[in-house]
């Protein structure tokens, strides 16, 4: 009984004492390199036993409370010490370290250690990555985007150099439009959100998600070869180092736009603050449904027009309402355990949601045309649009994800959705200048709702002691745009003394009802294998290789409708778009067969505004990095894209495509960097490579698209082929203190077949 006692007691001590260790858990790094440092050796002093990092150079230790000095031990680097480590119980303490070679200290004239947090997310961590990498990069952390108050991507790749954000959405490199910027996530190609432009639109992606944002100008063959400009790469946040919570909530008030009782709106859905619309915005009618049939004309005296028409909504006008300040709320969660078989698992959710409102009281858009005539350079004004708009932005997302490392090998699976919102509302005076001067008064009442869905199964696996990496992905995105019952209404001020309204199509004062949706699917996956050699005691060489495949299938439609009059010379309308569908104003049949006066719906479903398309590429590529000294380094391979666009759709005219292979094409894209080390702060770099720009499917068509908001017809061209660029990139660059850079970076590019919009 005695020794059964005493058992249970040591068992309890026992239990106790490991209960009350704390973890002591980071990485190691090469500072002159950047490299992970696998295999080093990490002992606490006075502690019997130690440690050793894994395959991606992160290291465990379970102590017990106090204050410790620990000693890392390296390959090739000198031993170096870590003081006044302090472990407290049940607690995780995280030391990034970077390790720093002989360098003798002016003051111990002896090697000195230089340790230091080390991750993706800092200013830090982007400023090692931008003097280490092998391409000319730029970039933005998660800590720069929360300490500027950036709330999306947009604003805070707007604060990296050479880069300019149009509408706050999309991102213009170097001066290159949308066409010749590429956006990854995480490595991998998504979908855009906007079928008249190529890039992501970047607003959709809320900082609280976002580890950090790099942005690429020159190329190398392990990426992609559709850019000019730059190629920008969003990385989402992984799992942290140790357990993390943050909730935020934050106000924003700007005086002239927030709590404004004058602000303009429209009624919408219930739903719209949650970044959706719950149906009230929706079709009323079967899609299949002509208007355009005689038996929908007035001729025909039927009272399903009536009815038809009383389906849509009557609301045509804005609304003053007061507006609340700016909103937003966010909550992050995180952590990762160490199991005893030696296993970590890892986990990171992230929720975020914002509401803002913006009000502009003298809005003016103007729009200018070239001339006909060659010899003639001044732009000749077409028309001025002036007045009050407002917009409200509703958004929301979620980041959930885990890993798990065992032995040489780590496994991740995350989901990301993202949902926007914006409702746009705007009164403005239209004046027209050119063939029929006229003036406008216009209504519009536009809602664009935007969503990505996006999953990423990735590995990662260190083969032969660390000689061999195998990283694979495979990652489906679904997107969707959807802008439903967009109203236009524009009456023709047709005496301005008495004032008197007119719709008059003629000059384009009428009314439109626009449904415009698009759905992508994008599937892609990636293998990639690289080698280390060690061809000096500071030198190692990598040779790198891999097979990719990208999957899109779009699938695009408008839904055009009108509100005519008829017989619209007996109505004396007030301007008050609402007088067009109230009840008393519709059309209805007359007795006797005798044509009635009113307004009724017209139009259908238009085969030219609709398209189906698919995109497949398969790449392959092969790069080897080469340091011809520990000052030269030299970067060389190519890459093999073969492109299949397939295209479904038709012309005004009827002339229908199926299934037609548009686009067969195979490039080879060469590149070759030198990095030149000219001091240990300081890089001389030249780069020249072969990329290419690819027509969107929108371009690559036979598609006639009318826009009813700009009156613009937008016309495909079915022989476009893709753009070969030619790159030059000179850059020198000088790493500063406080983290300052101060860099020089002209560069050429030469276009062969350049894809260009005319009039």
């Amino acid at each position: 009984m005695k020794q059964t006692l005493n058992t249970l007691l040591f068992i309890l001590i026992a239990n106790f004492t490991f209960a009350q260790n704390g973890t002591l858990r980071g990485k190691i790094y090469d500072d002159a390199t950047n490299e992970i440092c696998v295999g080093a050796i990490v002992k606490a002093i006075g502690v019997n036993g130690g440690t050793i990092s894994d395959f991606e150079g992160t290291y465990v230790f379970s102590l017990p409370p106090g204050t410790y000095t620990l000693t890392f031990k390296y390959i090739g680097l000198p031993e170096y010490k870590e003081y006044d480590i302090v472990i407290l119980a049940d607690k995780v303490t995280v030391r990034d370290v970077r390790i720093v070679g002989e360098v003798e200290s002016v003051l111990t004239k002896g090697p000195i250690v230089v340790s230091g947090v080390r991750k993706t997310n800092t200013d830090a961590a982007i400023l090692a990555e931008k003097k280490n990498s092998i391409n000319a990069v730029d970039g933005v952390s998660a800590e720069a985007s929360k300490r500027a108050g950036d709330s999306d991507a947009g604003q805070a790749v707007a604060r990296v150099t050479g880069i300019s954000v149009q509408g706050g959405k999309h991102v213009f490199v170097r001066g290159l439009g949308d066409r010749y910027t590429k956006t990854i996530l995480n490595g991998m190609v998504i979908p855009g959100l906007d079928p008249d432009k190529n890039a992501v639109q970047m607003d959709i992606f809320p900082t609280n998600v976002l580890d950090n944002i790099m942005v690429y100008k020159t190329f190398t063959p392990d990426l992609p070869g559709d850019f000019a400009g730059g190629l920008v790469d969003i990385s989402t946040k992984a799992f942290p180092s140790k357990k993390s919570r943050s909730f935020s909530a934050s106000l924003g008030y700007n005086p002239t736009m927030h709590l404004n009782k004058d602000y303009i709106t429209y009624k919408g859905s219930s739903t719209d603050f949650l970044a959706f619309d719950n149906g009230d915005r929706a079709l009323p009618i079967s899609r299949s449904i002509d208007l355009t049939k005689n038996q929908y004309d007035p001729s025909a005296n039927n009272p399903e027009l009536t009815t038809i028409t009383k389906k849509f909504s009557n609301n045509l006008a804005t609304e003053r309402k007061l507006n609340a300040p700016n909103t937003s709320l966010s909550f992050s969660q995180g952590d990762q355990f160490n199991k005893k078989n030696g296993n970590t698992l890892g986990y990171n959710l992230a929720l975020n949601y914002s509401l803002q409102t913006e009000y502009y009281e003298e809005a003016i858009f103007s729009s200018y045309i070239k001339p006909q005539e060659i010899v003639q350079n001044e732009l000749l004004r077409d028309k001025d649009l002036k007045g009050n708009m407002g917009n409200s932005t509703a958004a929301w997302s979620i980041l959930a994800g885990g890993a798990y490392k065992k032995g040489n090998s780590k496994y991740s699976l995350s989901g990301f959705r993202t949902q926007n919102a914006e409702s746009r509302s705007a009164f403005l005076r239209q004046e027209d200048y050119r063939e029929n001067p006229n003036v406008q008064f216009r209504s519009n009442l536009e809602y664009t709702q935007r969503s990505v869905t996006n999953f990423m199964l990735s590995g990662k696996h260190v083969l032969d002691s660390g000689k061999w990496q195998l990283d694979w992905k495979l990652s489906p995105t679904f997107s969707s745009i959807d802008e439903p019952d967009m109203r236009l209404t524009a009456f023709e001020l047709t005496d301005d003394i008495n004032p008197k309204y007119a719709i008059n199509e003629a000059v384009g004062a009428g009314v439109t009802r626009s449904f415009r949706n698009l759905q992508e699917q994008n599937y892609n996956a990636r293998i990639d294998l690289e080698k280390t050699m060690k061809i000096a005691p500071k030198r190692v060489a990598k040779l790198k290789f891999g097979l990719l495949e990208t999957y899109k299938a779009r699938d695009y439609s408008i839904l055009d409708y009108r509100i005519r009059i008829q017989s619209e010379g007996k109505f004396s309308w007030t301007g008050d778009p609402n007088e067009l569908l109230a009840d008393e104003n519709i059309w209805t049949p007359a007795p006797l067969g005798v044509e009635d006066s009113g307004s009724y719906i017209n139009g259908q479903r238009q085969l030219s505004n609709t398209y189906s398309a698919t995109q497949n590429i398969a790449a392959a590529y092969i790069m080897h990095e080469y340091p011809f000294s520990e000052r030269l380094n030299m970067i060389y391979g190519a890459r093999l894209e073969q492109t299949r666009n397939h295209y479904t759709g038709q012309n005004q005219d009827g002339v229908r495509l199926r299934d037609s292979l548009l686009l067969n094409k195979t490039s080879i894209l060469p590149s070759v960097n030198f990095i030149y080390k000219v001091t240990p702060k300081t890089n001389a770099r030249f780069t020249y490579a072969r990329t290419v720009a690819r027509p969107s499917f929108k371009e690559l068509s036979n598609a006639e698209i009318v826009d009813r908001i700009s009156g613009r017809t937008f016309l495909g061209n079915d022989t476009l082929t893709q753009t070969s660029i030619d790159n030059i990139d000179l850059r020198y660059e000088s790493f500063l203190k406080g983290g300052q850079l101060l860099s020089v970076s002209p560069f050429y590019k030469r276009f062969t077949d350049p894809i260009e919009l005319v009039a």
